[in-house]
């Protein structure tokens, strides 16, 4: 499998560039480091698509999907300064409501048991994401009931016994559209790397544009700048972490380079998404900062908000601690961060690098 070097998993990657330092790198180097680092000849690469290091990796990806999300809401909803024990009964909510979605979908879908068996584990990776999602953008006081509410409406769509063979055909045109290109080129890895990068920034426009940033008038606050402005700072920041984090992966012999592949993209993904949630929770905190000083005075709400229109750097330095620290700790709980010595000697691969 891979494993994370402890500069990695450190804060040495997010730590703030000093004086003279390079700027952060540029989406484009990052996956051009990465091919250097982690790309082996069509010769040297795995061809066993069954070993204990890929059926570990499966696993760990399966957890990350299904966790992280969930993980993810409750950094963000209740808030960070809630207790473990909210925390944990957050948690204990959205597991059982993302696995009630999930058992409602299978039985409607499933032909057999084993079947429904297999949907409802593939279903809860999906339903994880938009859980998680509704609980991050809840308050306090809605939280349950928006979920509630997510499980009443599929539950309702999914009694329709019609429902299925009314989207048969669509389901099989998009799975028909939908088709994976393994990596048996440079030239499928570093496109399937580079769009997982682009898809981050798509990420960070929903961040930029979040309704929680705006004001009554709904104009986003964006630190003085403009939104491009903003979505590229933080794309640069980004690059800077994932560099450090991809380029530090030591990969088992066994993972072949589609299998490299797919490990990547899962963590860039994951990434972002801490990323762009951390970024919204920052920058409503400014918010909520300056938005006090109205209760002092008019001007130390205009000195709050002249302070907190520079802050960007702060935000997103904030932003790259959290998503480093974040995501180190999920790939660490998910396995992913174990090499098995017995795995690869048993496979009669030899213990070289990429």
């Amino acid at each position: 499998m891979a494993s994370l070097s402890a500069d990695a998993a450190q804060a040495g990657g997010v730590t703030p560039a000093a004086a003279g330092t390079p700027a952060p790198r540029a989406p484009a180097e990052v996956v051009r480091n990465v091919m250097e680092q982690h790309f082996r000849s069509a010769a040297g690469d795995s061809k066993d698509l069954y070993s204990a290091a890929w059926k570990d990796a499966n696993v760990s990806i399966r957890y990350l999907n299904h966790m992280s999300p969930l993980m993810l809401g409750i950094i963000q909803r209740p808030g960070t300064n809630a207790s473990m024990e909210e925390r944990k009964a957050a948690l204990d909510f959205m597991i059982a409501s993302t696995d009630g979605l999930a058992k409602v979908m299978s039985d409607r879908f499933g032909v057999s048991p084993t079947a429904k068996a297999y949907d409802r584990v593939e279903l809860n990776s999906m339903l994880s994401h938009i859980v998680g999602q509704i609980w991050e953008k809840s308050t306090q006081e809605n939280q349950q009931a928006r979920v509630d509410d997510f499980v009443r409406t599929v539950a309702a769509v999914f009694a329709d016994p019609d429902f299925l063979n009314q989207r048969q055909a669509h389901a099989e045109l998009m799975m028909g559209k939908m088709g994976y290109q393994r990596v048996d080129s440079p030239e499928t890895m570093q496109t399937r790397l580079q769009l997982a990068m682009h898809q981050a920034t798509l990420r960070f426009f929903e961040g930029v544009t979040d309704q929680r940033l705006t004001n009554s008038k709904g104009l986003s606050f964006t630190f003085g700048q403009k939104k491009a402005a903003v979505v590229s700072a933080m794309q640069a920041d980004f690059a800077g972490a994932m560099n450090t984090f991809l380029t530090d992966i030591k990969f088992a012999s066994a993972l072949s380079n589609d299998q490299r592949t797919v490990v990547m993209q899962s963590w860039i993904r994951h990434a972002a998404e801490i990323y762009r949630a951390e970024y919204v929770a920052s920058t409503q905190r400014v918010m909520d900062w300056f938005r006090a000083g109205e209760a002092i005075s008019k001007e130390a709400f205009e000195n709050r908000f002249a302070k907190a229109s520079s802050s960007l750097p702060d935000v997103l330095h904030k932003a790259r601690a959290v998503t480093v620290e974040t995501l180190s700790d999920l790939v660490a709980v998910a396995g992913f961060d174990v090499i098995t010595a017995p795995a690869d000697q048993d496979e009669s691969h030899p213990s070289v690098g990429p």
